[in-house]
């Protein structure tokens, strides 16, 4: 955000870096908005409670005020302008202000205009109204598009959000096609590889699962402690407590407000190695 907000009013690259400043305010963790996986196992009711806590309405009123910013100069800009301020309105998770967005981002799509960002985005609207069906149809068309450097960003998105869908109604075997696509496309791709590892938790393999963490705490850059957590606990499980216990330290060295995983894990691990 630092060398951004350097670029920001730049003539040539401000446009873009005031672009990446918006979505990293809305979605700083990259999490896969509208997806309710993780949120569910974390123990969250099952479907995403439509209310922000005060970090996230503090990131999306950062995001508002850089929107204030923007000095578009071409159509193609004042588009991006309008898709990003439906965004924000999309993640306020006000059921009206998303029913608001979905309508004006609708009329955007009738009329091709940056076609992929708007399916996903009107997708992940969807899934907030409850209107699962709809929302997966939009992502399917992504997902089969032939992919381009163009929209690789987009498909990757869609892909691991009919992937969390997909999981949630165990159709696993369809969800691993897709992040087979993901990877196959991007190597460091973080978020398929932690799904891989849940739905092979889920199946009780915990040292195939320890794996696909273990890719996925490395391409997070060790330091998302849900990834850490899980990471250690399928170590655990396949009986690789000193690895265990390595993990516990590192998400607690970044972490140490994060007392779950010292009780349920670390201190479990450390027992499993006394003789």
């Amino acid at each position: 955000m630092t060398h951004l907000n350097q670029a920001r009013r730049d003539a040539e690259w401000g446009e873009d870096a005031l672009e990446l400043m918006v979505h990293i305010c809305l979605n700083p963790d990259k999490k896969t908005f509208g997806g309710e996986v993780f949120e569910s196992s974390e123990g969250s009711s099952a479907s995403v409670p439509l209310v922000l806590d005060d970090q996230k309405l503090i990131g999306m009123n950062l995001a508002q005020n850089l929107l204030k910013e923007f000095q578009p100069r071409s159509k193609a800009s004042q588009d991006k302008v309008t898709i990003l301020y439906n965004l924000c309105l999309i993640y306020s998770k006000e059921p009206k202000q998303i029913e608001s967005a979905v309508h004006v981002l609708s009329d955007m799509m009738e009329k091709k205009v940056m076609l992929e960002t708007l399916l996903l985005i009107v997708a992940q609207a969807l899934l907030l109204l409850k209107q699962a069906p709809k929302a997966r149809n939009f992502l399917k068309r992504i997902s089969k598009m032939n992919w381009s450097s163009s929209i690789a960003e987009n498909f990757e998105k869609s892909c691991l959000l009919l992937v969390d869908m997909y999981i949630k109604s165990g159709k696993y075997v369809n969800a691993d096609k897709l992040l087979d696509d993901c990877i196959r496309y991007n190597k460091s791709c973080s978020k398929a590889y932690e799904y891989k590892g849940f739905i092979m938790e889920n199946d009780q393999r915990y040292k195939d699962a320890a794996e696909q963490y273990e890719l996925a705490w490395k391409y997070s850059y060790c330091f998302d402690p849900a990834i850490g957590y899980r990471l250690a606990f399928n170590f655990l499980k396949c009986r690789n407590y000193t690895q265990a216990i390595d993990i516990c330290h590192q998400v607690l060295h970044e972490h140490p407000d994060y007392p779950q995983i010292l009780t349920e894990i670390l201190n479990r691990a450390q027992l499993s190695l006394r003789p």
